[in-house]
């Protein structure tokens, strides 16, 4: 990129990179400026948005009929709120929610649903989108694209807050007070929010645990947000894993438990990442897999060597031949020496070449 001015083809190759996907469901929550300046602004995010994800996919975008934060004055404090915006009418042309979503729900092929709290959506499945607010992408797992904002911002997110009980919710309700002071039909207020804090520490445990990915396009950090969703949708029910090294005569072995992440785990057992998931977030057995590469296999043809320690070989290869240091390759794979590392890179592209030699026999032979 040039540094000034981000185009349409740049945003385009940096949503990409970022790994977002033909088909993909996307929750978006731009803030245009976090760019800089973008060569035909608001429409250009919306276009290279579109274009990445294509017609199966569907972006969505929060269309709240709300102003921006006002400020609180000391009587409001001392009213005990928290948050103060106005109400805004239907056609009212721009909104709290940010020039990109205020464009984008403007569009004749978007569609817009109902209610205060409403969104608008384009693409595969529009409609229902629009019907459901963001609760058709937490039930069929799709990611979040924060594009210069953080994930306080992700409205996906707040729905845990409504898994509070009513009784605790009650506690926070605006007094009478305030309430008449601040009439429901031209404001919404809050007495309570909860603070940005405990929400980075969430983003950061995220970060750790592989669930956020993030890339620059011009000056604007853009985070993707894939697994938390389902995260959200089983709530208290998705599964945290642990492991503990149970060393016996003749073996040394791990055992692994997967529990809802309101149980308390033994104490002996340590929290675990492992790549593959149920979508509850419980451990995947290897058994499980190695059934699904062999009927890969049988589906796809042309794969009979294919198992799924072979991904793990073409990591290695990937990150070497692209630069990466050997000595982090190997703490990335936690082998206890280097040139285990080196001898799978080292096969690999052994490999690689014996299949173009066989490539280029067949092509002679046939010429």
């Amino acid at each position: 990129m040039n540094g000034e001015t981000v185009t349409l083809s740049e945003m385009q190759d940096g949503f990409s990179a970022l790994g977002v996907k033909r088909g993909m469901m996307l929750e978006v929550h731009c803030s245009l400026s976090s760019f800089g300046y973008v060569e035909g602004g608001a429409q250009t995010v919306i276009t290279a948005l579109q274009s990445t994800v294509g017609n199966d996919g569907a972006i969505v975008m929060p269309s709240f009929l709300n102003s921006r934060d006002f400020p609180l004055s000391d009587e409001d404090r001392a009213l005990g709120l928290t948050l103060k915006v106005r109400n805004l009418h239907e056609n009212s042309e721009r909104s709290g929610m940010g020039i990109v979503s205020d464009t984008f729900r403007q569009m004749p092929s978007v569609i817009t649903g109902e209610g205060h709290y409403r969104v608008s959506a384009w693409g595969k499945d529009a409609e229902q989108h629009a019907a459901s607010g963001f609760q058709k992408i937490i039930d069929d797992g799709g990611a979040a694209l924060l594009i210069g904002v953080d994930i306080y911002r992700m409205s996906s997110m707040h729905y845990v807050e409504g898994c509070m009980p009513q009784s605790i919710r009650d506690r926070f309700k605006p007094s009478e007070e305030a309430r008449a002071k601040y009439p429901e039909d031209d404001w919404f207020i809050e007495a309570w929010s909860p603070e940005t804090k405990p929400w980075y520490k969430i983003q950061k445990l995220a970060y750790e645990r592989g669930y956020i990915v993030d890339s620059m396009i011009g000056q604007s950090k853009c985070m993707l947000c894939q697994v938390m969703l389902n995260s959200i949708k089983y709530g208290p029910l998705y599964s945290q894993n642990y492991y503990r090294i149970v060393k016996e005569k003749n073996r040394t072995y791990y055992e692994v438990y997967s529990l809802p992440r309101t149980e308390t785990p033994p104490e002996d057992y340590t929290q675990v990442s492992f790549v593959c998931l149920r979508p509850d977030g419980a451990y995947e057995a290897p058994a499980t897999v190695s059934s699904v590469c062999r009927y890969s296999r049988k589906k796809i043809g042309d794969m009979d060597d294919f198992h799924f320690h072979l991904l793990r070989h073409t990591y290695t290869t990937n990150l070497l031949s692209h630069g990466a240091a050997p000595k982090d390759v190997q703490e990335l794979l936690g082998h206890s020496d280097v040139s285990t590392t080196m001898n799978i890179y080292a096969h690999a592209t052994r490999e690689a070449k014996r299949t173009s030699a066989r490539l280029l026999d067949k092509v002679v032979g046939t010429a």
